[in-house]
């Protein structure tokens, strides 16, 4: 027998009575068959007599489906999570939902355990699809806590133009509320002067269409406030304008400060989960991952193909 090396860092050949047996980076805990002389037999004597799957391929297996298990059960909980917090209506307009996008790092570190099927994972393979998900959510509950904490100490003051989203409420309000105005006057129906009907909101004045092109956004979240809040307007109270319209109610800013503190306070919880599992990677790279892709290596690179 003669251990063989065609280059350095190549796989080695070990000569065995003019046959090779190759190890390969592809190595495989599979028996492989090969012809010799018309014949089928096994490459090395003495090895069981195992199907063409072999061993090879379900210890590949079961570290794909354990692998994708760890990430699916680390992962799939906290992402559902800032994907609902992100999607409300108080979140999404006052934080906005681009930061949404880095997610996408975290759809793909879900799918990575199907790359298992196209090549033999490394350490670093392994490590990124670990910790690029969780700085990922990290930096996305940051940012949300921080908007939506600034949120939280200006809503509730009657300031309307000390930030852009205030102020934008503020104006659509202002031009809705002046058109629900006309539209309820004596000289805006149909059928001529001292005709009044009543709307059920000012979304059927005829030319809503037109302010809605411009605070469209704005006139969407303030009809989700009315329909979920007894108030009206941001700043200041006024008469509602889209559900019961005409009632008087306060303003909206104050109820909405005291809501989204719920969805601040879980995004805290998000980011302290993103910091506890980072400070658990550090030991479990050294202690678990590292001696468990060493053994996987050996088990799939130990095992010689037969090379005629």
């Amino acid at each position: 027998a003669q251990v063989v090396s065609l280059s350095p860092g190549a796989p080695r050949i070990l000569v065995l009575g003019g046959h090779g047996l190759l190890r390969t980076h592809v190595g495989c805990a599979t028996p492989c068959l090969s012809k010799l002389g018309g014949r089928r037999r096994l490459l090395s004597e003495g090895m069981k007599d195992l199907d063409q799957e072999g061993d090879c391929a379900r210890l590949h297996r079961h570290f794909a489906v354990g692998h994708a298990s760890f990430v699916l059960l680390v992962f799939l909980p906290p992402l559902a999570l800032t994907i609902s917090l992100a999607s409300g209506p108080d979140v999404a307009f006052f934080a906005g939902t681009k930061l949404l996008v880095p997610l996408v790092a975290v759809f793909a570190a879900l799918a990575l355990p199907v790359m298992h099927a196209c090549f033999r994972p490394t350490q670093r393979f392994l490590l990124t699809s670990v910790w690029a998900p969780v700085a990922v959510f990290a930096f996305v509950a940051i940012m949300y806590r921080r908007r939506i904490n600034y949120a939280i100490q200006t809503l509730p003051g009657p300031a309307c133009y000390d930030t852009p989203e205030k102020k934008g409420l503020d104006m659509a309000y202002n031009a809705a509320n002046e058109l629900y105005s006309h539209c309820q006057g004596p000289d805006a129906h149909s059928l001529g002067k001292g005709v009044v009907d009543q709307v059920a909101s000012v979304k059927e004045c005829t030319r809503y269409q037109e302010i809605e092109r411009e605070y469209g956004q704005e006139l969407w979240y303030l009809e989700t406030l009315e329909q979920r809040l007894p108030c009206a307007g941001i700043c200041y109270g006024h008469r509602r304008l889209f559900v019961h319209p005409g009632v008087q109610a306060p303003a909206c800013g104050p109820m909405v400060a005291a809501g989204i503190r719920v969805p601040a306070k879980f995004f805290t919880a998000i980011l302290a989960y993103s910091i506890v599992v980072m400070l658990l990677l550090i030991p479990a790279q050294y202690l678990v991952l590292t001696p468990l892709v060493a053994r996987y290596n050996d088990a799939l690179l130990n095992k010689p193909m037969y090379v005629p």
